[in-house]
């Protein structure tokens, strides 16, 4: 851990003052990150509205940021405070916050943002809280099924050959039984289907009322994370959400990519 012991001149000067407040906020949020407003007012012992208008100006200078679902405090990926390699899963954390936000505005519909972990993805973030429509409200760490979602899916259909075979086959030993290993070919053309429309759908045989349809966040043609949107199927068909909010979709993951690239040197 990283920890400031600063002993300055002048601390009884009002501007110093809020200065070692706002260098304690951060050595606080260095400590407990993921941290939520409570964790830091018990480690800091600051009014909340004090801490609140500190931290909304760390957010702004880019020092620490929120997701929107968790809503809990972290370090910025590319925080020039810490001398660390920047870590994707955060940076895309931090640069997807506004991304999702207006997409939930222009679709209406909640969506996630998934990346991949092993043999499954992982959602890290989600605009779902934001959305009238109450589908599965807590997503954030969820892992979605590889072979049945439209995440899984089109993250499968956009990777390398060798990527693509080594995730199948670890699927395959983990669960031999997998209702989409049953026909290998029909697999393959799923996925190859996929990759030629550009997005993905979640599969028939999940039974519960939700449809999605996700698209790939393409970094150099590699898919490093992937976005989905969610509907209910008694509302609105599949080919309506793909006419209306299809374009929506591959806006915010180009924005992500923009986002990303522009934060880091490493992409």
């Amino acid at each position: 851990m990283i920890h400031f012991r600063i002993r300055v001149m002048g601390q009884g000067d009002p501007k110093m003052q809020s200065l070692m407040r706002g260098l304690d906020v951060i050595r606080s949020v260095m400590d407990l990150e993921p941290c939520s407003l409570q964790q830091l007012h018990d480690a800091t012992g600051l009014p909340k509205p004090s801490l609140l208008r500190i931290l909304e100006t760390l957010e702004t200078a880019g020092i620490v940021f929120r997701p929107i679902d968790d809503k809990r405090y972290r370090l910025s990926a590319n925080n020039f405070l810490m001398r660390r390699t920047p870590d994707l899963r955060v940076a895309l954390q931090e640069v997807s916050v506004p991304v999702l936000s207006k997409l939930c505005r222009d679709a209406v519909w909640p969506s996630d943002l998934v990346i991949p972990d092993g043999n499954r993805m992982v959602v890290i973030s989600s605009n779902r809280m934001l959305s009238p429509f109450a589908i599965k409200p807590s997503a954030h760490g969820h892992q979605p099924d590889m072979l049945l979602t439209a995440v899984g899916r089109v993250y499968l259909a956009f990777s390398a050959e060798h990527r693509r075979s080594e995730i199948i086959g670890a699927i395959r030993s983990e669960n031999p039984g997998h209702r989409m290993l049953r026909d290998e070919d029909a697999l393959s053309r799923l996925l190859l289907d996929t990759r030629q429309r550009g997005y993905g759908i979640r599969s028939e045989h999940k039974a519960d009322g939700f449809g999605a349809i996700a698209v790939p966040v393409l970094v150099r043609n590699d898919p490093i994370a992937c976005l989905n949107l969610f509907y209910y199927k008694s509302a609105i068909s599949q080919d309506n959400v793909v006419k209306e909010h299809l374009s929506k979709l591959v806006a915010a993951a180009d924005e992500i990519v923009k986002r990303l690239t522009a934060s880091s040197s490493d992409l």
